[in-house]
Parts: structure tokens; sequence; C-alpha cells
């Protein structure tokens, strides 16, 4: 393969990440040419530095644009990242994504082989070391060990793409660029309408990255309501307020009883009793914040949406 493959990551205080990063992507072994493009919005820490000590230490195209905090976005600073790029192919990796062998990049090339009109081709994501168990058994359940193409989204879902670690043809890219002035989900929105648009999406399951977060209860709430701001799951008020409970109510029940089966099966049996329920707990408190900031968000979308068709 002799394209040109251009990765692009954006970066802000990733001054624990981005040397693991970087180190990965440099041991990757593929029969192509790379540049790495990042876009750095504001760091204060030393990830600026350590970017530029690869670029003197590693004698690579790796190529570093700083641009202000508050010019970022999930989709405008991502699109800025492809406009710079010369590739044919578009890797996006966020800092905090680890490829897990040489073989990441040389998987994500790979999945656009298994048929026509693939649009962009995602990673499978592993488990960072500590993750809770709760995001452990999400990520099973939604990045799974088969690979597999898709060509329509079922209705309500939200995880169908990710720019966590993923490849995007250029050409594609210029027809369906992100979403400049999306809050977040920019992937899911992307996504969207490439398989509206009769193209598919790809997901390589042996093409993996560690990433995981083990949020906070405020991180989780503003993370799921930022997503639910972001969607398009309700046509009206009256249906954010009285279906999005219901499925609030019912999401985190289902949830919970998966987790707690989860926790306390055989692939967990090394823990100790006190673990499992400080595991449970976690999973408590995540999915309450998790919920509760899908409901708000969608309720307060719906607020917005009305005070702008009366003219507020």
């Amino acid at each position: 393969m002799n394209d040109l493959i251009s990765i692009i990551i954006p970066t802000k205080n990733e001054e624990k990440n981005i040397k693991r990063c970087l180190e990965a992507i440099l041991k990757q072994k593929i029969q192509a040419n790379n540049e790495i493009i990042i876009i750095d919005s504001g760091s204060t820490d030393d990830t600026v530095t350590i970017i530029k000590e690869f670029q003197i230490k590693e004698k690579q195209n790796i190529k570093l644009f700083e641009i202000l905090s508050e010019d970022f976005g999930h989709g405008k600073t991502r699109n800025m990242g492809a406009d710079l790029a010369n590739g044919n192919y578009l890797v996006f990796l966020n800092a905090d994504a680890f490829p897990v062998d040489e073989n990441w990049l040389s998987q994500l090339i790979d999945g656009f082989n298994k048929e026509n009109n693939i649009a962009g081709v995602f990673s499978r994501h592993l488990p960072k070391e500590n993750c809770h168990l709760y995001m452990v058994r999400d990520l099973k359940k939604s990045m799974p060990t088969v690979s597999y193409v898709r060509n329509r989204q079922k209705a309500l879902e939200y995880m169908i793409f990710s720019t966590v670690s993923c490849m995007i043809l250029k050409k594609i890219w210029n027809k369906y660029p992100f979403k400049d002035d999306i809050i977040i989900a920019e992937d899911q929105h992307w996504a969207s309408q490439i398989l509206k648009n009769n193209l598919k999406i790809g997901y390589q399951a042996n093409s993996l990255v560690y990433h995981s977060h083990n949020y906070s209860f405020k991180e989780m709430y503003n993370v799921k309501y930022k997503v639910s701001k972001s969607s398009e799951d309700f046509n009206s008020k009256i249906s954010a307020i009285i279906l999005g409970l219901v499925l609030v109510i019912g999401g985190i029940t289902i949830k919970l009883l998966d987790d707690l089966g989860f926790i306390f099966s055989r692939e967990n049996k090394s823990l100790s009793l006190s673990q499992k329920f400080i595991e449970l707990r976690n999973s408590l408190k995540a999915r309450f914040a998790g919920f509760s900031g899908k409901y708000v968000g969608w309720i307060s979308k719906k607020d917005n949406e009305a005070n702008r068709q009366r003219g507020k």
C-alpha cells in the first residue's frame, strides 16, 4: 500500500498520555507512509513540550498546530485536522487511546476490504487497568470480539461509531465532514448521516486500543447531558418527558441488573466480597448520574427549541 495515512490527534493537557500514544503509533507495522497531525487546544501542562521533543528525537512526519482553548470543538477541530491532512485515509485517534499492538493501523485499513461502500471503520476498545467493572461490561457489550459491517441504525441506538480510534476515507470526509457546532458525539451524528446516505460503517475487532474512563458522578452526568443535547431522539417536548422517563427508568433497571450479574459472576471471582460491593456502588452512582444527565438533556433541548421557535 503506497497511500499516505494522516493520523489526527486532538490534545489538551494530555501530558500523562501523549507519549505512550505516539510511541504506539510509531511502532505500527504497515507498508504505507504516515503523517501525524496534532491539534493542541491550549494545554497548560507539558503536552506541547513532549510533542516537540518527539518531533526532534524521532524525526518523523509529526506536525503540531496550536489553537486557543475556546476555538476547540469536537467536530470543528477534527474537521480542521482533516482539512490539513494530505492523506487518502484519515485516522482519528484520541490522545488517551493507546493502540494495543503493532497491527492496530493495518487492521483498520483491512476493514475497508470487507464490503463495498464502506465509509469509515472503527476500532475495538479494551478497558484500561483498574477500569470500573460497569464500564468493562459496557465495553464488552458494545465492542464485541467479532468484526461486522452495518448499513442501518436501530431506533434510539447511540453507539454506532467512534472517533476515539477510527479511519475515514478522505473523499468521504470531503462530502460528509463532521458537524462543526455539535456539542459532543460528533462521531454518532456523522455515522447516522453516512448510513442515511446508503453508505456503510465497519467495525474491526482486531484493531485494538486501550480506552476507558472512570468518571466521577459529575463527569458522567455532564457527558450524558451533552450527548442527549446533541441527539435527535425525540420529536416533541411531550415525548421527551414521557417516553424519556420510561426509557430512563427502564434503562437504569436493566443496567443495574446486568451490572449486578456481571460483578458477581465467575469472571470476577478473584475479587473479594468487599471489592465487589465497591464496584456495585460505582455502578449505582454511574447509572443514576448518566441517566439523569440524559433525561435533563432531552428535556432542556426541547425547551431551547421551543424558545427559538417563539423567537426568544
